[in-house]
């Protein structure tokens, strides 16, 4: 008996979930720059059971970097979503019936990479035959999208949460997993050595960290051993930072945070000093915690929302500052600082967020945003938190967490996935990490930025905000158009080439 399967092509962020509804289209252009990771995703859902396997039938197969079977489903509130990405080498699938499972195509380019359109053709099949073909154009813009990005990512990645589910953690481990956020344009806060290892010499060097913590509680002779070699290096002085205190948000955490920092400045005045924050408490008649940090923060972080004054001003102020949130971070900027921005587990919707459940729609944008503020850095707590408010979990099975709610005094409310990017790869016959479609987003976030950078030293501010309002015009508005997101970047693309 035949099976009778859908089967079609789409964006890499659509977020499907076992009852997403089959599409049409068996065709599909990535549009990419040299020296960036797009893909798209072939979907397939059957009226029964049944198997599949794809592989590629014609095209370039030094510019497929690689296909990830998404048929690992989590149950969130009644609904079966995908999120882990395994390596998928062209196996038979299982798929279910009347269940959409995707397979994940992603394609790289190098700096090398001619531009032009790359033709490609899969076909999938099952015991009875072909189930299809998927016809996929990558269009490559003649323009370089750089190794050592704008952008500077820190991420947390526990050693000892690696330990909890590995059984063990030594430092090739703990590399398996920091290389695999490198790989993605991504850096861990720890690098795989200590700083004064000469194996962390190359880290250091390498274009693609961004950014990597010091170890600001060593003594005084320590810090200065660490300060004279990262100094030795202005490269390095720029990637290096400390991060003294995390989230301070009463008066005694933020003399603490003076009193760390004060210290920093005389031994270290170079490195940058952050803490990242989500109060914006009063700690005066007309002054509150931007005014105090401001004394001592080099290297400001404030959680994203508080960009919307309601979230800062209107939650913890008894006045209202002359300049809005936004205006001052500004002003911060203006006089010599850096500014990063984060998200972490609050405020939930109508923000975005990194959750499991939340649409890719409402996450890639998250970089656009940040963009928008003039933050030229993003830190995100934990890529690992298997271990999250002392619930351990096994992320294969139980993606639940909790988060405060919406407004200050609310009941927590589940989140899932947060602090949880990548998964332990044991139960997939991996001896280290295995990424998310969440990881992936975050990637392509990083490249969005980066095409912003070019976009605008050649077309202007304007330009760029005016596209980034056509998909997020605020920091809780999204496109519901899921094309939105793929369009945009395509017309700022052709518009680069254009005046190039």
């Amino acid at each position: 008996m035949n099976v009778k399967i859908s089967s079609w092509i789409t964006h890499s962020y659509n977020k499907l979930r076992s009852d997403s509804e089959a599409g049409a289209s068996k065709k599909y252009t990535v549009y990419m720059a040299k020296g960036e990771t797009e893909g798209c995703q072939i979907a397939f859902r059957p009226e029964s059971d049944t198997t599949v396997a794809l592989k590629l039938v014609s095209g370039d197969s030094s510019l497929l970097y690689g296909m990830s079977a998404l048929n690992h489903k989590h149950l969130i509130e009644g609904k079966y979503y995908t999120d882990s990405t395994p390596p998928y080498n062209g196996e038979e699938i299982e798929v279910g019936e009347n269940e959409t499972t995707p397979i994940l195509v992603e394609f790289r380019t190098y700096e090398n990479t001619e531009a032009g359109d790359y033709e490609f053709v899969f076909e999938a099949a099952n015991g009875e035959g072909v189930i299809g073909t998927y016809e996929v154009t990558v269009h490559v813009w003649n323009f370089v999208l750089p190794v050592n990005k704008t952008l500077q990512t820190a991420v947390g990645l526990g050693r000892w949460r690696i330990e909890s589910l590995h059984g063990y953690c030594n430092d090739e481990l703990y590399k398996k997993y920091y290389d695999m956020l490198l790989d993605h344009g991504i850096s861990a806060y720890v690098l795989p050595y200590d700083i004064l290892d000469p194996r962390a010499d190359a880290y250091m060097s390498d274009p693609r960290v961004t950014a990597f913590s010091m170890f600001w509680e060593a003594d005084d002779e320590k810090l200065l051993e660490y300060y004279n070699k990262v100094t030795s290096n202005p490269e390095w002085t720029k990637k290096a930072f400390f991060y003294p205190l995390d989230e301070p948000d009463d008066i005694p955490k933020l003399e603490e945070l003076k009193k760390r920092c004060e210290r920093l400045k005389v031994l270290c005045p170079k490195i940058g000093r952050t803490s990242p924050y989500y109060t914006d408490i009063q700690t005066g008649e007309n002054s509150d915690q931007v005014d105090h940090m401001s004394e001592y923060i080099n290297l400001h972080c404030p959680k994203l929302a508080l960009y919307d004054d309601e979230m800062s001003y209107g939650q913890y102020l008894k006045y209202t500052p002359e300049k809005t949130f936004w205006q001052r971070m500004d002003d911060l900027i203006a006089r010599g600082d850096r500014m990063w921005t984060y998200i972490c587990n609050a405020p939930i919707k109508p923000y975005g967020a990194l959750f499991a459940d939340y649409p890719g729609t409402w996450q890639r944008p998250i970089f656009w945003q940040t963009y928008e503020r003039s933050a030229t850095g993003f830190l995100y707590w934990s890529c690992n938190a298997w271990d999250y408010h002392g619930h351990k979990i096994d992320p294969w099975e139980d993606l639940w967490n909790s988060c405060k709610g919406l407004n200050p005094g609310e009941e927590p409310v589940p989140v899932y996935a947060e602090g949880i990017l990548c998964y332990p790869g044991m139960k997939v016959g991996i001896d280290g990490p295995v990424s998310s479609i969440r990881m992936k987003i975050f990637r392509d976030g990083i490249e969005d930025y980066e095409l912003f950078v070019i976009a605008e030293k050649l077309l202007g501010r304007d330009f760029v905000i005016k596209k980034i309002n056509e998909v997020t015009p605020s920091l809780t508005e999204f496109s519901s158009d899921i094309d939105k997101i793929a369009l945009v970047r395509k017309e700022i693309g052709e518009a680069i080439e254009k005046v190039m």
